[in-house]
């Protein structure tokens, strides 16, 4: 495979920054150099802690090979990586050694560059035993479980939860359509902070096995255009990418990442890998129209007979009635996403599970509904919306009922997907488990 765009682009990327005398840095979960996204789960800022050992928790994505953590922007340990794993996880003890604040980041490595995770602000007292999650008066002398915490910190952000979709499946490069890629997502959660939603997208072989494939440093990362609607949008001509990077007739599948990020370029929202089928327009699929000389018709003069009128006799006619529909709604779940994910977590992402329904019926759908049961036998239902051409989606967000229901440990969810037709036929379709994980913020 040819690829050569990825270097030239960076290139001219830093020869633009250094016109304008400015950094030339990747996006990534904040500050750095590379193109990994890193998320602190442990500790959150404004934490009070006690003076003893303390576990310091991170997640990061994008080809990683190690993650490190700082105190006070000083290296204290750091864990070794898999790059193959889409999520990497690491966590190290650390024992402060006096009373006082603190700042707390991660930093992940990725080929050869790196980036760092928003600041964590914590005080550490000798006047507590346990950890809690904000604190009154200052660092000083502080009162657990109230207040805002340390004075001047930053006020904490919610994860955003991301839902897109890719537009078909298969893409094609040649003069077969669809060649447009198409990405839309929808945004929810504190969008207070929220200064741009941005696409990145790589390449890889059918077989995974292409040096440039997922987890590698993305071609480009696109700021998507915010709708009317509310909604986010970002199309682009493949053909132009597939002669730039010189790609020949082998198929490839496009992974797709959506990210939300702040005024700072800390990474705030994630969803991906969005998945879809790139493949060369066969010779074969384009139709060509031709054109063929038809003779002139000859012109027979006719010669006509008077011909006598029919009687016209009225037919009579009786009614039928019409037959009624007993067919319930054909149902089939077209997407669950994700396929396991973490609940009750702080930035390890994400806090959602999209399912994707298409749904039909000759008289047409009265009601769409999602019921979902967790391991523990606990269930409830959600309205499901129509996305049109027969399709339906529902949200199911993991919050504070995700854990009250399976109470901080692994579980699973099924769902199932409940229609009626105007005739009042009902039918209904399952799916899953999804792996519900727990992963204490």
């Amino acid at each position: 495979m040819k690829i050569f765009s990825t270097i030239s682009k960076k290139i001219v990327l830093c020869l633009v920054c250094i016109i304008f005398f400015a950094s030339c840095n990747l996006p990534g979960g904040g500050s750095g150099t590379g193109s990994s996204l890193v998320w602190l789960d442990q500790a959150t800022t404004n934490s009070l802690l006690p003076l003893a050992p303390f576990t310091l928790k991170a997640h990061a994505r994008g080809s990683v090979t190690r993650i490190e953590f700082l105190v006070n922007d000083m290296p204290v340990g750091s864990v070794n990586t898999d790059a193959s794993l889409l999520i990497a996880y690491a966590e190290i003890s650390w024992n402060p050694s006096a009373i006082g604040s603190y700042t707390i980041r991660a930093r992940s490595f990725a080929g050869n560059g790196s980036n760092i995770s928003e600041i964590a602000y914590v005080c550490v007292s000798d006047t507590v035993s346990a950890t809690s999650a904000g604190f009154g008066g200052d660092c000083a002398s502080p009162v657990a479980g109230a207040g805002e915490g340390i004075t001047g910190t930053p006020a904490s952000v919610d994860p955003i939860t991301i839902i897109a979709n890719i537009n078909d499946n298969p893409l094609y490069y040649g003069d077969c359509d669809p060649h447009t890629l198409t990405v839309k997502a929808n945004l929810s959660g504190d969008l207070s902070a929220l200064d741009a939603v941005r696409v990145s997208w790589v390449y890889d072989t059918a077989t995974g096995t292409s040096a440039f494939g997922l987890g590698d440093v993305p071609f480009d990362h696109n700021e998507m255009t915010r709708q009317s609607d509310g909604t986010y949008l970002w199309s682009t001509d493949l053909n132009t990418a597939a002669t730039g990077w010189g790609l020949a007739g082998d198929p490839y599948v496009i992974n797709v990442y959506v990210e939300a990020w702040d005024s700072s370029t800390h990474g705030i929202g994630i969803t991906g890998p969005l998945s879809t089928g790139w493949q060369s327009c066969s010779a074969g699929a384009v139709i060509t129209p031709t054109s063929a000389t038809l003779p002139v018709p000859i012109v027979i003069t006719s010669t006509f007979t008077t011909v006598p009128v029919p009687v016209v006799s009225t037919p009579t006619f009786t009614s039928v009635p019409a037959p009624v529909d007993t067919t319930p709604p054909g149902i089939t779940i077209t997407n669950i996403n994700p396929a396991d994910v973490g609940y009750y977590i702080t930035g390890c992402g994400p806090n959602s599970i999209s399912v994707q329904a298409n749904v039909t019926d000759a008289s047409g759908i009265s009601n769409v509904s999602l019921t979902y049961q967790y391991s523990n036998g606990t269930s409830s239902n959600l309205s499901m919306t129509s996305m049109g051409g027969g399709n339906y989606q529902a949200v199911l967000p993991l919050d504070m009922n995700t854990y009250n229901a399976l109470l901080g440990v692994n579980g699973t969810v099924f769902f199932t997907v409940n229609a009626t037709d105007t005739q009042g036929n009902a039918g209904s379709s399952s799916g899953g488990p999804v792996t519900l994980l727990y992963c204490p913020g």
